[in-house]
């Protein structure tokens, strides 16, 4: 519960714990994910290394990740085509 109501899950994901396969391990930490895509825009990494997230300005505040959040489910969702 909280700015965004009762319905939200957060995981904390210890990116060592992942195989190396994983796609989220390429993401710097910290980061978050919402829908598997990078809350503030980050693209999709193309290797899985362990690294560290360089936000320039500093780190998300809670209320720029609540609004971010905010922002995020009110867009609309773009559904790929069938394949």
């Amino acid at each position: 519960t909280g700015a965004l109501g009762p319905d939200w899950t957060v995981r904390l994901v210890d990116l060592e714990s992942l195989p190396p396969t994983d796609p989220r391990r390429g993401y710097g930490s910290p980061t978050i994910l919402l829908d598997g895509e990078d809350l503030f825009g980050a693209p999709p990494p193309e290797a899985g290394a362990l690294a560290c997230r360089h936000y320039p300005g500093g780190p998300p505040t809670s209320d720029e990740i609540v609004e971010a959040i905010k922002r995020k489910i009110a867009a609309p969702r773009v559904t790929p085509p069938p394949r």
